[in-house]
């Protein structure tokens, strides 16, 4: 039964209140019709305050008077207040637990039972103590060291922190000749333990070299050189050139010192840079190592695409109208805050690098085009034009934000350079896609014929695309089409180029084995044909799901010969994107305030 002393109850009337199971009434549950709206439900005391009230989970009642939810609400407040001194208490003895005798308590808490207390320990008491010192001291050296706050998140710094407390208060921390000497030489040595199987893998997919240049915060001219497979990139080395004479030669020697030291039996291509020099270089070695094919960097070949397009005269005036409304919009304060609050988008500004981001930048003008107008026309965005000194510069943003010419203009460059950027993204990427490469440039070479361009502004574009795919194309893309499992069903077989590409890389792969050649030729006729594991429903649905690679792991085990191509080919990066990666982290080290350290300490 309800307790008498709350006066909760005396809102409801108790309809049914049983004590055992009846069948069709639980035990102990009791149901209540309420006074005022003469709705029943089942419950206590949190239920008809919820009732009265209304929560979340319950409707209010439509006809309690006013006074009765002032008065439950003041019941309410007293006991949150009641609760809160309870709360209060139990803090306190928590950290004193003096041990007092039952007479002199001040009695249970109401509801629970009651508790001895026993008086903390001195030890506790300082190790309370040391763990907020502790605690200061390590957000002292975030604040004083200039350390970014995730660092506290770090695995490395928990790791440290664990391996600190094991060694006890007598623990002193290394020196920095320790640190920049033994402890980084350990280090080097447990690093190249954990590559170990990386290595091992590279022996099975191959992997792909990559070169490229950089000038760090000393001036010095330094040469990377890297070692990327399906499975991440492996860091070789890092050349400080400075004094040299960055010849044909001296590039062929330092990259042929490289692929020594992995092994050329585990390399397949190498990249490096279109410079003179580099491609003298590639000429050299492609007499030392006939087995490896050497490629310009894909992502590097598609940026200058864009700049050749970006060149035409149409296409320059609307990059160069485009950047002038992006220059004027975000270098004037009043004008960007007039812009944001019609946008939830913001502007783009090109890179200096890279030339692909003028058409980003102008995709995203694209894209904020009802924003950009409607701040044109704005009262405020006009009211501060006025007062401006420099009207001249700003007269030709509103005729070009206005001018629908430009945006069809606009339209046009989108539509034609969207698949070349997102080409540029794939092969960017870290994913080993050299087999998606010639059914890309096919792709945008056949949406360049079926756009609605003028018949001279698409056939020069089209011109520029055949160009740089004669300069980027190897070998490898040819064959990495033909094993691609995404498009077996395609006919390369009448594509002589395609098909010529494929007969190389198996000779390149199974090198000086005639045999093993002519047995990878005749399971290519079997893997068209969909024989074997190929005809496995799983393996058709996985050809769109899994890596290219891997997916000849899982499925390419009774075609031997032509599985090893097949891996060593798609199991290769399209460009150079792991060395301007490796620059970031070269400069994490060696920043303005590390600038002593030399080239072979950060390598």
């Amino acid at each position: 039964m309800p307790k008498a002393k709350c006066t909760d109850w005396k809102h409801v009337n108790v309809v049914a209140d049983t004590g055992t199971d009846t069948g069709d009434q639980k035990a102990g549950v009791t149901r209540m019709q309420c006074i005022y709206c003469d709705k029943s439900f089942a419950g206590g005391v949190s239920r008809i305050r919820a009732h009265l009230l209304g929560t979340s989970a319950m409707i209010k009642c439509s006809k309690v008077p006013p006074e009765v939810i002032d008065s439950i609400t003041k019941e309410n407040e007293k006991r949150a207040e009641v609760n809160l001194l309870w709360t209060a208490k139990r803090a306190i003895d928590k950290v004193t637990k003096v041990t007092m005798p039952a007479h002199v308590s001040d009695g249970p808490q109401p509801g629970s039972s009651q508790q001895s207390l026993t008086q903390v320990t001195i030890q506790h008491s300082f190790n309370a103590t040391s763990k907020q010192l502790a605690d200061a001291a390590v957000a002292r050296l975030f604040y004083g060291c200039g350390i970014p706050f995730a660092v506290v998140e770090a695995q490395y710094f928990k790791d440290a922190l664990i391996a600190v407390t094991k060694c006890g208060a007598g623990y002193k921390p290394p020196s920095r000749v320790a640190i920049s000497t033994t402890l980084l030489d350990n280090e080097v040595c447990s690093t190249e333990a954990k590559l170990s199987e990386f290595k091992t893998q590279v022996s099975v997919t191959g992997g792909t070299l990559v070169s490229d240049g950089w000038t760090n915060v000393q001036s010095r001219p330094i040469i990377n050189c890297l070692l990327v497979s399906g499975d991440g990139a492996m860091f070789l080395d890092a050349i400080d050139t400075s004094g040299e004479t960055k010849d044909a030669n001296f590039i062929a020697n330092e990259l042929e010192r490289n692929i020594n030291a992995v092994g050329a039996e585990n390399v397949v291509q190498v990249i490096t840079d279109s410079a003179s020099n580099c491609l003298g270089a590639r000429s050299i070695l492609e007499q030392r190592f006939k087995h490896i094919v050497f490629s310009p960097c894909a992502a590097h070949c598609l940026d200058l695409l864009l700049e050749d397009i970006g060149k035409l005269p149409w296409a320059s005036s609307v990059i160069a109208r485009g950047r002038a409304v992006v220059k004027f919009i975000t270098n004037h304060h009043k004008s960007l805050a007039v812009f944001r609050q019609h946008s939830s988008l913001e502007l783009l500004k090109p890179g200096e690098t890279r030339f692909a981001s003028q058409f980003i930048m102008l995709q995203r003008l694209h894209d904020c085009k009802d924003a950009m107008q409607e701040t044109i026309v704005d009262r405020e965005y006009k009211k501060w034009l006025s007062s401006l000194k420099t009207m001249a510069v700003a007269k030709p943003v509103t005729d070009t934000v206005l001018d629908q010419s430009f945006w069809e203009s606009v339209e046009d460059m989108i539509t034609c350079c969207e698949p070349i950027i997102s080409m540029l993204r794939l092969a960017d990427g870290n994913v080993p896609c050299v087999g998606k490469m010639y059914w890309k440039i096919y792709q945008i070479d056949v949406g360049l014929q079926n756009s609605s361009l003028e018949m001279t502004r698409k056939n020069q574009m089209r011109t520029f695309l055949n160009n740089r795919w004669k300069m980027l194309h190897t070998d490898l893309h040819s064959a990495g089409f033909v094993l691609d499992p995404e498009y077996r069903q395609f006919l390369q077989h009448e594509n002589a180029e395609v098909v010529s590409g494929f007969h190389q890389m198996v000779e390149r792969v199974h090198a000086n084995d005639v045999s093993a050649q002519v047995r990878a030729i005749q399971q290519h006729a079997s893997y068209r044909a969909g024989h074997g594991l190929f005809a496995r429903p799983v393996a058709m649905a996985a050809a769109k799901e899994m890596a290219p690679y891997r997916w000849w792991m899982a499925f390419g085990a009774h075609v031997p010969d032509l599985q090893r191509v097949a891996i060593r080919v798609l199991s290769q990066v399209p460009s150079a994107a792991a060395c301007e990666r490796n620059w970031s982290t070269f400069d994490f080290f060696h920043t303005k305030k590390r600038n002593r350290l030399k080239c072979k300490k950060v390598s």
